[in-house]
């Protein structure tokens, strides 16, 4: 969450810049006084929209890899709590020892087939 805010008011530092809506009310209102053309003016805001998707090509990289690094320790984390807790292992362990009772009797069984097999031969 934290981490969401950070990235959301470094998103509006980035689109909300300052000196450049400061630029364009002032664009504004010498098209309003006849100063400047509306070609201008487009320009004017073509040339911010330039850069402020200049600048958000450099800040999404940053999240995106923010983003990765946090998954990852959230997955790591998540896995050791898991190894830690004694219960996890506990179960594992006797899923496994019944797995491996069920694997030997099927064994056992097919051993004692193939013998009688070849005894009545």
């Amino acid at each position: 969450m934290k981490d969401e805010i950070i990235i959301n008011s470094m998103l509006e530092q980035l689109i909300f810049d300052e000196g450049q809506l400061s630029a364009l009310k002032e664009g504004i209102n010498r098209l309003s006084h006849g100063e400047i053309s509306a070609k201008q003016l487009k320009e004017q805001i073509l040339q911010f929209r330039v850069v402020l998707l200049e600048r958000l090509l450099e800040f999404f990289p940053f999240c995106v890899e923010e983003i990765l690094k946090k998954r990852d320790s959230h997955s790591t984390s998540y896995n050791s709590n898991e190894v830690d807790r004694p219960e996890y292992e506990y179960n594992d362990i006797e899923e496994k020892n019944r797995l491996l009772e069920e694997i030997g009797i099927r064994i056992s069984n097919l051993y004692r087939n193939i013998k009688n097999k070849m005894t009545q031969d």
